[in-house]
């Protein structure tokens, strides 16, 4: 199907697709597409039942009320007078977990044996660069897997359950050509300059946060995902945007963008997917419907829009998810129940949330209190009508006899100690039940020792253990999963091309795809890791480290070049382990305090005779402040006609000669 944008003669607005042939479906693909009806509506039912485990809430109400814990949503005032006054405690909190975690070094290392069960180093170390590599170009509008790690992390605190997606992704987008000629002409323009191509932008593992409106499970009591019979997510685009992505299904000019009149009532009998009139939920009138329809145990993927089935039915899932499982995983922050799917979100432990509500109470209580004690009420004994406005500062009033105006009660009294110290308590409690202010990086009580301050951040991490463990495992099974992505798609060759090799005979030659990052490299700093794909055989060392060696004379960054040959990753009985150590970033202020600290017991022990070894630590300390150790130390220059004895004896005896002495 050509993918052209289409001319003024029939302008893609106004294209409104065209109506399934009478005869499309068999009877055995309508018994199919109502089974597949049955399932989705099945799953829509199973969210919009309230559930005990979300405090009888419904999903989509457990979100919504989420929503509004996590953001300090301030309800609106309903009278005039009414005190509206949150302290944002959970917003405060939830922030300050997602800054901790956010610092902590979460990338996976990779663990490759072969089939003897032998560990492959190479293998390994090769697939923790390529991993690397996807995910600093993992969209995000060139942010790349860092912002979405901040977003689903989120997620994951906010609402207790985060679902994300992976899958490898091909971008398209209506390209035209630049027309450098142009000359500002509105009806002459030649309409030829108008089309515009449908061209691949990306290609590539692509990581996708799933919202919880967006996500259906196929059995609501299944925690794992490997046990949920289906599931499938609904999304809803702009006709146009769904066009670029899915325009070249054959299928597509079957599709019809809004809703049909039977969205707006109950789904009846008439209402069925082969009659190309039914919709799982409203739409616009521009919009499309796309539900990705997923079934691990029957090995079905599918792509429906507005009910039309872009894909045959009963197409395998294996042949878009690795080894046909589903390409979506979930990670609770802390389990309800064993047989329940969805997890407890941050904002709803009982210690947080009800405690920040009666705080936010007190503070209501007390604002309202203390507004009563500025301006308290008053009885009006002189049986005639006095403006409020005569109790502003600064007013005289004539004609107001002494005694018309007596206060009510005992109301002038303020804010009194027994309050204080009751909002105190409250405040003690919930730091105590989730992170301490110094743990968030504010002052403590006056007089807290640097002691009591470590022992306080000690608690807080011990409070921190489920939130990074949770964090953890979703990490890690998004590496597993973007592991076997990256074997089913990254080492196939791009293009073959033909050469004349050195016995002039003509063969073909496989061109595989390269990725390069920026990362410290040991010993040199910052500089660029590449890896490349390649059949055997490989260049030597020393021809890689010629070509290394001529990039850093030329651009001033050092270049580490790996090879991997794909066969070597592609072994089918390997077996891939990933291991993730929560650790500080290298970069924070954490590792320069030790780094000061060993610098310090460096220093101490010279006290003793023992001489450091100095290009060591030029190497440590490039490494914690990112820096190149040839850019920042300058070797120290000898005097004219000295020697350097070590730097001789060193280069005679790599040459694999003898060191001799010099006259001297």
């Amino acid at each position: 199907m050509e993918q052209k944008l289409t001319t003024p003669d029939n302008p893609l607005h106004l294209y409104k697709g065209v109506d399934l042939p009478a005869n499309f479906y068999s009877d055995e693909d309508k018994k199919y597409l109502t089974y597949l009806q049955t399932r989705l509506e099945s799953a829509k039912n199973q969210k919009y039942i309230p559930w005990p485990e979300l405090n009888n809430l419904t999903w989509p109400q457990y979100t919504e009320l989420n929503e509004k814990l996590a953001n300090t949503y301030v309800e609106q005032k309903v009278e005039k007078d009414d005190i509206v006054v949150s302290a944002g405690t959970l917003e405060s909190k939830l922030d300050t977990l997602l800054s901790n975690l956010n610092n902590l070094n979460l990338e996976p290392e990779v663990m490759s044996f072969d089939k003897k069960n032998i560990p492959d180093t190479l293998a390994g170390n090769a697939m923790k660069e390529l991993l690397a590599i996807a995910a600093e170009n993992d969209g995000a509008d060139g942010a790349g897997d860092d912002d979405k790690k901040m977003m689903r992390q989120r997620e994951l605190l906010k609402h207790g359950t985060t679902f994300v997606q992976d899958e490898w992704c091909r971008k398209f987008e209506y390209k035209g050509k630049k027309d450098k000629g142009y000359n500002g002409t509105y009806k002459g323009y030649e309409a030829s300059k108008l089309n515009k191509n449908l061209e691949l932008v990306f290609e590539g593992p692509s990581r996708q946060l799933i919202t919880q409106d967006n996500i259906y499970l196929g059995n609501m009591k299944m925690f794992y995902m490997d046990d949920q019979p289906y599931i499938f997510c609904a999304y809803y685009e702009d006709y146009n945007v769904a066009r670029a992505k899915y325009g070249k299904f054959e299928n597509w000019k079957y599709v019809k963008p809004g809703a049909f009149k039977s969205d707006l009532k109950m789904q009846t009998s008439s209402a069925s997917i082969y009659n190309n009139n039914w919709r799982l939920n409203t739409l616009q009138d521009n919009e499309v419907e796309i539900i990705i329809y997923q079934d691990q145990p029957n090995d079905e993927f599918q792509i429906m829009i507005n009910g039309v089935p872009m894909l045959p039915l009963g197409f395998a899932l294996c042949n878009v998810a690795p080894g046909g499982k589903y390409n979506i995983i979930k990670q609770v922050l802390k389990p309800i129940r064993k047989d329940f799917a969805l997890g407890k979100a941050f904002v709803q432990f009982g210690s947080v949330r009800y405690l920040s509500e009666l705080l936010d109470e007190m503070l209501k209580l007390l604002t309202f209190k203390e507004r009563k004690s500025v301006a308290p009420s008053y009885i009006n004994n002189s049986g005639r009508y006095i403006s409020p406005n005569v109790l502003r500062p600064g007013r005289i009033s004539m004609n107001i006899p002494a005694g018309a105006l007596s206060p009510v009660g005992q109301e002038g009294q303020g804010i009194t100690a027994g309050d204080f110290n009751m909002l105190t308590e409250l405040s003690d409690k919930i730091d105590k039940n989730t992170i301490s202010p110094v743990f968030q990086g504010q002052l403590g009580k006056s007089g807290t020792t640097a002691t009591e301050v470590l022992e306080v951040q000690k608690q807080a991490k011990l409070t921190l253990g489920l939130i990074v463990a949770a964090a953890v495992l979703l990490e890690k099974k998004l590496a597993y999963l973007r592991i076997f992505i990256l074997l089913e798609n990254w080492f196939e060759p791009v293009s073959v091309i033909k050469e004349i090799n050195e016995m002039r005979e003509e063969v073909e030659k496989k061109e595989y795809r390269t990725g390069s990052r920026e990362a410290t490299i040991g010993g040199a700093g910052k500089g660029i890791k590449m890896l490349r794909v390649a059949d055997q055989p490989h260049p030597k060392s020393r021809e890689i480290r010629m070509e290394e060696d001529r990039f850093e004379k030329s651009y001033g960054t050092p270049l580490r070049i790996s090879y991997i040959d794909p066969e070597r990753m592609m072994d089918i009985k390997r077996r891939w382990f990933v291991v993730i150590t929560p650790k500080e970033k290298e970069s924070s202020s954490y590792y320069k305090l030790l780094f000061r600290e060993y610098l310090g017991d460096i220093i101490a022990m010279t006290q003793f005779g023992i001489q450091p070894d100095v290009e060591d630590i030029q190497k440590e300390f490039a490494r914690v402040w990112q820096k190149s150790p040839t850019s920042t130390f300058k070797k120290e220059q000898l005097p004219a006609g000295q020697v350097d004895t070590q730097e001789m004896i060193k280069g005679i005896s790599n040459a694999g000669g003898t060191p001799k002495v010099p006259f001297e």
